[in-house]
């Protein structure tokens, strides 16, 4: 879960939250999102920003997940400073060079962050810019986001050996849309294989759409990637 548990931070909202989490049968990674970070009282979002995210959700939750197949860490962007630019931290750098250091050289290595660290047809859309070769270097082949309440997969840096698959989330249940309809992705792993599949809020509930692609993605020695698409039935 990429952020935005709540919107506005408050204690009320963090405890529905909590009780969400607790009815999960599977292990939840996640990392606060700028609504997660207080908005209107001024002092608990410069002195305590995290207090309630860690109170409620952080006890519950992890911030990175390793098996055979899998290697996730969870990049921290949100900042009290500012709420809509996010940010790179070192420490989330380093804890993902060595996480992905000591993860099985089969494994898929994934950042999860709040913030898109790169948008369509654009570079990177965070700070410190200083950090973004960093980032590349620790060749990661996916990175997951939020915050855009759209829904777009793009590859990064086509045709070189650091191609990253970048894959951002819709809304999956607020009514802050632009001009979709609600929406998640869901992702099949099978070893260097990555099958995205994404589902769409109908009449009678999420489904997938006949007129929505499907992708297939292989990741190869020396970096590239290579996405196969097909009609959703």
């Amino acid at each position: 879960m990429t952020g935005d548990w709540t919107q506005r931070a408050r204690s009320s909202q963090y405890q529905a939250a909590a009780e969400f989490i607790k009815k999960m049968p599977v292990p939840i990674i996640t990392i606060p999102g700028n609504h997660d970070i207080p908005l209107y009282n001024f002092m608990s979002r410069l002195l305590r920003p995290l207090a309630n995210y860690n109170k409620y959700i952080r006890k519950l939750t992890k911030d990175c997940y390793e098996d055979s197949e899998l290697a996730v860490v969870g990049f921290r962007t949100a900042t009290a400073i500012r709420s809509v630019e996010g940010r790179l931290l070192k420490s989330d750098i380093l804890r993902a060079e060595k996480i992905f250091k000591a993860a099985s050289p089969q494994a898929l290595r994934i950042i999860a962050c709040h913030h898109p660290l790169f948008v369509p047809n654009h570079g990177a859309e965070i700070r410190p810019k200083k950090l973004i070769p960093k980032l590349f270097d620790l060749r990661p082949h996916v990175i997951l986001s939020g915050h855009s309440h759209l829904n777009w997969i793009e590859l990064v840096n086509p045709g070189t050996d650091q191609e990253i698959l970048h894959i951002s989330a819709g809304s999956a249940t607020s009514n802050r849309l632009r001009g979709e309809e609600n929406n998640f992705h869901v992702l099949e792993v099978d070893g260097k294989s990555l099958k995205i599949e994404t589902y769409f809020l109908g009449e009678t509930g999420f489904i997938t759409r006949e007129d929505h692609v499907a992708r297939n993605i292989q990741f190869h020695r020396g970096g590239n990637i290579e996405i196969q698409k097909k009609t959703s039935g």
